[in-house]
């Protein structure tokens, strides 16, 4: 049966980098110095956080591009309103002169009686003086050429008078279409301009969460290489333990006097030596331990010692020690104690 492997902390590649998991499950790489350089909740965090940003970054875009529109529409019924009333005023314009142009022709057609009423009295007149007749008509076609051209002069001067202001209001008109044609433009420029930053804004984003994927990508690639270097590296350890069993059986089956006798050779050797054996229960989580033995030793003793499981299938839990003296040794553990039913075997001799 698979054994497995544990450890709290990896070190990869001269120990540049170290690889560990933190309480919730997190992969955590450090530096040599124990800095953290990055970690999957962090690569996490990151990727979310530029989601939100850029969803903020699209709904200000949004925002400002319908403000802009807004105020486009503002400003084209503001134009709109004007041209209007400049259309109402050059109506109203040319409704007055069109009185005036009446009251002239009503003034004209007053002359023109007159004249028919000179006339009346110019023959009355004529009967009685004819030669203060022809004195008379040619005074009153003078007066009536006079007035005449006096009339016409007024009309030329009022046609030319509306002929000006009709071209003031149409070059007012113009210049407000022209303004109205250059704020639409400014507007669609300012519209452009907008919707280019954000697609490069977009982009941008875009370009970063494709790196941090790939860079993901590629740490879940390196991880799954070394877990995978791990996998046949515990393969091989079984590989070396049955092997170990299929000799150690054999070498039981070949010489089975041969160990009788070594096990005599032994019990009779430990007879002569000071050797002591004791068993020490473990605690879930324990890391290391310190055993004090029952009796001092007179010198400093050789100490040895096994980590014995619940059962065969319990993970393989290594020791080490790390100092001894004449009352006592302490061992440090490869890792915690993951269960109970742990116990450390030691055995010291002089």
């Amino acid at each position: 049966m698979a054994k497995i492997f544990r450890t709290q902390e990896l070190s990869v590649n001269g120990d540049n980098i170290r690889i560990s998991a933190d309480q919730n499950g997190n992969i955590v790489f450090k530096d040599k110095d124990e800095n953290v350089v990055t970690s999957s909740n962090q690569i996490t965090t990151e990727v979310s956080s530029l989601h939100a940003q850029r969803d903020g970054d699209l709904n200000t875009k949004n925002t400002e591009v319908s403000s802009l529109a807004a105020q486009r529409d503002s400003d084209l019924n503001t134009k709109n309103t004007e041209v209007s009333s400049l259309h109402a005023q050059r109506v109203s314009d040319e409704s007055v002169k069109t009185g005036e142009m009446s009251s002239l022709s009503a003034k004209d057609l007053d002359l023109d009686g007159d004249v028919s009423s000179l006339k009346v009295e110019i023959n009355s007149a004529l009967t009685a003086s004819t030669g203060d007749l022809d004195d008379d008509i040619s005074s009153l076609q003078a007066q009536r050429e006079s007035d005449e051209n006096t009339k016409n002069t007024e009309v030329s001067s009022l046609q030319a008078q509306r002929e000006s202001d009709l071209n003031t209001k149409n070059t007012e008109v113009s210049s407000l279409q022209a303004q109205r044609v250059s704020d639409e433009n400014t507007k669609n420029t300012e519209v452009s301009s907008l919707q280019a930053q954000r697609e490069s804004d977009l982009g941008t984003k875009n370009t970063e969460v494709s790196s941090l994927h790939a860079q993901r990508v590629s740490d879940e690639s390196v991880k799954t290489g070394e877990m995978s270097s791990l996998s046949a590296k515990d393969l091989d350890l079984d590989g070396d333990v049955s092997s170990l069993k299929v000799e150690i059986n054999s070498a039981l089956t070949a010489s089975t006097g041969d160990l009788d006798n070594d096990i005599s050779s032994l019990n009779a050797k430990i007879e002569l030596e000071d050797v002591r054996v004791m068993s020490e229960s473990l605690s879930v989580n324990d890391e290391s331990i310190t055993v004090t033995f029952p009796t001092a030793f007179s010198g400093t003793p050789s100490v040895i010692g096994i980590i014995q499981g619940d059962d065969a299938d319990s993970p393989i839990i290594a020791c080490q020690l790390v100092s001894k003296s004449t009352t006592g040794a302490t061992f440090q553990f490869s890792d915690g104690i993951p269960t109970t039913g742990y116990t450390i075997e030691i055995m010291a001799s002089v």
